[in-house]
């Protein structure tokens, strides 16, 4: 089976700039991604664009996904809990439901995986075929702090038939 590194394509994009969060969702509870802590909706309020695209991963301020990318998930039976989002733009009437996810965290690498030098960075994310055997098809890498998705090649298809917009994908190598 393929796997792919998932990302957010922002370059070139007009992506969705989100104003002061840290007014609305508590720093820490985002950062360590501590659901309990966080209300299940938030409203967001953007910087006004008109041309902003509402793309279906975004990584900063945090992470989120799309309501289809969500859904793509459960309908994949992807153990994933999050809580939702709406990006609202008021000034040009636009409103958008993500969601913050928590993906299951595997251990996945293989040994020849190369780090940064203090190993907080993959170099290049190479994974193991026997841990991977019985992971869901979308997933998080347990070994560094750092959030790497990982997409099982009939998951990116399931999105992509679904007009998936605004990702960047890159093939991983499976030892």
């Amino acid at each position: 089976m393929r796997y792919y590194l998932l990302n957010w394509e922002e370059t070139g994009n007009p992506v969705p700039r989100i104003r002061n969060w840290m007014e609305r969702l508590d720093y820490q509870a985002v950062q360590k991604r501590e659901l309990a802590k966080l209300p299940e909706r938030t409203i967001l309020f953007l910087e006004e664009n008109q041309d902003t695209l509402f793309s279906d991963v975004i990584e900063k301020p945090f992470f989120l996904v799309s309501k289809m990318f969500w859904d793509v998930s459960k309908m994949y039976e992807v153990p994933v809990r999050g809580k939702e989002m709406v990006l609202l733009d008021g000034v040009n009437g636009f409103a958008e439901i993500y969601y913050m996810p928590v993906y299951p965290r595997y251990h996945c690498l293989s040994e020849e995986t190369v780090f940064n030098n203090d190993y907080s960075v993959i170099q290049e994310l190479i994974l193991d075929k026997e841990k991977i055997k019985y992971v869901p098809p979308v997933f998080e890498v347990a070994e560094v702090e750092k959030d790497y998705l990982i997409c099982r090649l009939d998951f990116i298809e399931s999105i992509l038939r679904r007009g998936a917009k605004g990702i960047k994908l890159a093939e991983l190598k499976v030892e």
